[in-house]
């Protein structure tokens, strides 16, 4: 398929990543920056999985509904700030 131009209502972002320009903003970031995104995304997994753990080995009702729920939680929390620190050009501050 041959793309012959920017269809009506696509940004010139969405044209030119059609070309191969990706959004590569990882070679942008100081090495601090890469280190504590891949440390928040790693944690982020590692939590989620271990409240997924909790589910099969706790006992009661209450038990296995709190510790995926506190898994999830913290995991997505992190992943999230994983991302704040990743793509600082889309936060609402710049």
């Amino acid at each position: 398929m041959v793309f012959a131009g920017p269809v009506i209502g696509e940004t010139d972002q969405t044209a030119r990543s059609l070309h191969g320009d990706r959004m590569t903003q990882a070679s942008d970031l100081p090495t601090c920056a890469t280190l504590l995104t891949t440390l928040l995304i790693v944690s982020g997994a590692a939590i989620t999985l271990v409240g997924s753990l909790g589910l099969l080995r706790l006992k009661t009702f209450y038990e296995r509904v709190h510790a995926p729920t506190l898994g999830a939680t913290m995991g997505v929390g992190c992943v999230v700030m994983a991302s704040i620190v990743g793509f600082p050009s889309c936060s609402p501050a710049s």
